[in-house]
């Protein structure tokens, strides 16, 4: 189900079937979290980026190489850079 809502860019609903996947304390498919990743990183949703990989820890999920590497592919394009300098209103406030 996660699968096709994701094909479909739902990324909300994939969000929360995630949540409740977790909640029902079953482990999510790393694929499906990494998809996840993928799609919110496309849209630049920082803050839910963080939220999902939160998620997958509180399920047992550790992320992956490719879960960082969406997040800093995100991250890299969020930022601003402004002759040759890196603009720090948009620098992330959260940490890893």
């Amino acid at each position: 189900v996660t699968k096709a809502m994701l094909k479909k860019e739902d990324i909300s609903g994939a969000s929360r079937l995630l949540r409740t996947v977790v909640r029902w304390h079953l482990l999510p498919p790393m694929e499906i979290c990494n998809e996840l990743l993928r799609l919110q990183g496309k849209q630049r949703r920082v803050d839910a980026m963080f939220a999902t990989l939160d998620l997958m820890r509180e399920g047992g999920v550790h992320p992956d190489t490719d879960s960082y590497q969406h997040l800093a592919n995100t991250l890299v394009r969020s930022v601003d850079f402004v002759a040759g300098a890196v603009s720090m209103e948009t620098l992330p406030t959260r940490m890893l």
